[in-house]
């Protein structure tokens, strides 16, 4: 009777897929949790999670039931957070860009206009490809200008004031 002998693939391929399995399934439930509002359960999940591959998932799902409790400073700040643990993830630079648009748009409604320009400079590094701060932030008039300024886009800035002074 012969025994078959793994190699080193395939004896890894089952502890790959159960930690694949615990990423998903830590995700699923952060986002039912989220879904039903638990903060506190949430950020229970989320500090069984810290350093492992979840974590950036629940974190997004953390910070997307903290924007739509109105907490929108938390929520950022978890955006930053997984951004730091992968500056390419897409899906936290979508949320985080949404939140800074509704930041803006909260402070223009009460007429805080010292923030403005800081929460630009933010959504420009943020934004993720596809999107247009320009258009989506255009309302805010020459403090978009100063906020490319800020950003270092000052050939950005001085065409956006040409076009407006003609």
């Amino acid at each position: 009777m012969s025994r078959h002998v793994k190699t080193g693939q395939e004896q890894s391929l089952p502890g790959h897929e159960t930690m694949k399995f615990h990423v998903i399934a830590a995700e699923q439930r952060a986002a039912c949790l989220a879904r039903a509002n638990r903060l506190p359960e949430l950020d229970h999940v989320l500090a069984s999670v810290i350093g492992t591959p979840a974590e950036s998932g629940v974190r997004h799902h953390l910070a997307a039931a903290l924007a739509r409790s109105g907490d929108t400073g938390a929520a950022l700040e978890h955006v930053r957070q997984i951004i730091r643990l992968d500056a390419g993830n897409e899906r936290a630079r979508k949320l985080g860009y949404r939140i800074l648009l509704y930041r803006a748009a909260e402070l223009a409604r009460a007429e805080q206009w010292d923030g403005i320009s800081e929460l630009l400079v933010e959504a420009f590094d943020l934004a993720p490809p596809g999107v247009d701060p320009d258009r989506d932030f255009g309302r805010f008039g020459d403090m978009l200008a100063l906020a490319h300024v800020q950003a270092g886009h000052r050939p950005r800035a001085a065409e956006m004031w040409e076009r407006r002074l003609r």
